[in-house]
């Protein structure tokens, strides 16, 4: 199933979950049945089988012990495709003793819900909350419960608002109206486990269940995802009658202010560090909280403008954070914890042993690479101070250094004046140079220059690679003038364009026997050059060449190259296959190209591409 089909699907689906919802979810329900009796059925008829067999083995005597040898490791591959191993969730895992208050609260809520007790709460450094859940017994469930919390999200929140959002956490797990969601919830991941881990299985196993599973799935998850979307504003709901509404739109603004804040600024100012001092010596889940507090002045309010703006797509079953306050009659809210209020102090004493544990384990983790950027950003001050000294010297520098001089003058050593001067004198004598009019635009835009709007906007035009980074370099220069329409549009052409992009680079990794083939359109010399290059590949026997009809972005063409590979005796080889696969993967193309092995499985794939005038190769 394509993307585009999963989307006119669920839209479909979703028109009717609302038109009749009971009806809906018996459907649902009955098709969530219809799987896991396919897998009960295959498992019957392997255990059956095994039986009968063992028991014919005292008339068939040898031709029964032989098939009792290939019929039990049929069943025990079947049983171990059936186990889903779920990793245990990773974090400093804390019990009531250590935290009495943290617990006290989640009981409340349990109680109130109705809820499972957690059978583990782990701390991590994440600034989130979650619910694992892990089977003991496959996909037959038995679950093991988990509350994972992040550090910097009990930095960030007040105790009520992290109230709200453990009661959010456990809507998915609580009775009530929920139930069915919460059931199919856990389905979703299950069937998507069973898949994944059944790539890891070798032999023909594997067959009982892939041509079923790969058709199921997507639809299954296409039916099951209004309700699992409909689970998200139920948890929401919950959450905001437990505490109330106001509380709950302050905690998912609050994580959402907090999220931008440590990706745009925390963590960038942290890193920065590392250009001056060859040691991290940063503490930064001890400093988040106070640095939340200290900096966020004016920026949030951007920050939740840019958040509100996001739509809800079909990329994730959560909503947008506008809809999900729209739910419950909410509008976006900020009230950041004061010091010594957040729902850090719920901790206790673990408290500043577990910051400790985190700040200790971050600067371990980030110890060589953070030591490999001090080494990086000397050896670029050395280099500037080279092309410093020859052009002090009298020296004329290729057009690329003077490039490279200007942007080590800007990110070294922040003198812009110097650095936009150098860009002008470059832009002049390469006029027709996108990247160097792109790195002048980017800092007139940064330093609040006018001339740098005119600029973009015509680096933009001439090329559309640059749309993302420029657009957004636009707003960010206009929000700081005030003029946060103008912002907010260049916002959404960023946001569309990289909607666009998402969608492009999935439409070109993806292949479907219906896909539409056309012509490759090269000239004669570029087929020439292609074909010699592919003859020298030992192992490759035939190859096809096609564009793949895209609807995103169709003038930057996606090629389809099929092949065949050489047998051995008439058998596949799976070393030489590999070989011809790994030089075709360096091999470079016209543009972007998707690689397949017309044989096999993929058949059917060889006689489409034949049918397109031109396609053979070799």
């Amino acid at each position: 199933m394509t993307q585009d089909e999963f989307e006119r699907r669920v839209t479909a689906l979703e028109k009717q979950a609302q038109a009749n919802p009971s009806s809906y979810k018996l459907r649902v329900f009955l098709l969530a049945l219809a799987g896991n009796a396919y897998l009960l059925a295959i498992l019957a008829f392997l255990l059956v089988m095994t039986l009968a067999v063992a028991l014919s083995v005292a008339k068939l005597h040898l031709i029964g012990v032989k098939l009792l040898i290939i019929v039990v490791p049929l069943l025990w591959l079947t049983l171990k495709a059936m186990y889903i191993k779920v990793p245990r969730p990773q974090g400093m895992e804390i019990s009531a003793a250590d935290a009495p208050e943290l617990f006290a609260m989640i009981d409340s809520i349990r109680i109130a819900l109705r809820a499972p007790r957690f059978d583990h709460v782990l701390v991590t450094d994440d600034l989130n909350a979650a619910v694992a859940q892990s089977p003991r017994l496959g996909i037959f469930g038995w679950y093991r419960n988990y509350l994972i919390l992040g550090l910097p999200l009990m930095h960030a929140l007040t105790p009520e608002q992290f109230k709200a959002v453990l009661a959010h956490e456990y809507g998915h797990l609580s009775g009530g109206h929920g139930r069915l969601g919460n059931w199919l919830y856990r389905l979703r991941l299950r069937w998507s486990q069973l898949l994944n881990q059944l790539e890891d299985v070798e032999g023909w196993v594997t067959y009982l269940f892939k041509p079923f599973l790969s058709w199921f799935i997507p639809r299954f998850n296409a039916y099951s995802f209004p309700l699992a979307r409909a689970n998200e504003y139920e948890a929401d709901a919950v959450a905001a009658r437990l505490t109330s509404p106001a509380t709950m739109a302050q905690a998912l603004t609050g994580v959402q202010v907090a999220n931008s804040y440590m990706r745009e600024r925390f963590w960038p100012d942290i890193h920065r560090q590392a250009e001056h001092t060859a040691y991290p010596a940063a503490q930064p889940f001890s400093e988040f909280g106070l640095s939340i507090r200290q900096q966020l002045t004016s920026d949030y309010e951007g920050w939740i403008a840019d958040n509100l703006r996001q739509q809800t797509t079909f990329d994730d079953t959560h909503p947008s954070l506008q809809d999900r306050l729209q739910a419950f009659q909410a509008t976006a809210q900020w009230s950041p914890p004061a010091s010594g209020n957040s729902a850090l102090e719920l901790l206790g004493a673990m408290k500043q042993p577990l910051l400790d544990h985190f700040d200790q384990q971050w600067s371990t983790d980030v110890a060589a690479h953070w030591k490999e950027r001090f080494e990086t950003v000397q050896e670029a001050r050395q280099q500037l101070a080279t092309l410093n000294q020859r052009m002090s010297d009298g020296e004329v520098l290729s057009p690329q250094e003077l490039y490279d001089r200007a942007q080590l003058t800007a990110h070294y050593e922040s003198d812009m004046a110097s650095a936009i001067a150098q860009l002008r004198t470059l832009n002049e004598q390469l006029p027709d140079d996108q990247q160097v009019a792109f790195a002048l635009a980017q800092w007139l835009l940064r330093t609040t220059e006018e001339q740098g709007v005119q600029l973009m906007h015509e680096v933009i035009d001439k090329d559309p690679e640059y749309m993302i980074g420029g657009y957004r370099q636009l707003a960010q220069y206009f929000w700081q003038l005030g003029q946060h329409e103008v912002a907010a549009d260049l916002y959404d052409k960023v946001r569309q364009r990289e909607h666009d992009e998402y969608f492009a680079h999935k439409e070109r990794n993806q292949l479907h026997v219906s896909s539409t083939f056309l012509p490759h359109e090269l000239g004669e010399a570029s087929i020439a050059d292609l074909q010699q290059r592919l003859r020298e590949i030992e192992g490759l026997t035939d190859a096809f060449l096609v564009r793949k009809k895209v609807y995103f972005f169709p003038e930057r063409p996606c090629f389809v190259l099929g092949y065949k590979v050489a047998t051995k005796f008439g058998l596949y080889d799976k070393k030489l296959a590999l070989s011809v696969l790994q030089h075709l993967q360096v091999m470079d193309f016209p543009g972007e190209a998707i690689l397949i092995h017309v044989e096999g499985d993929n058949k059917a794939f060889a006689k489409q591409l034949k049918k397109v005038a031109g396609s053979r190769l070799i």
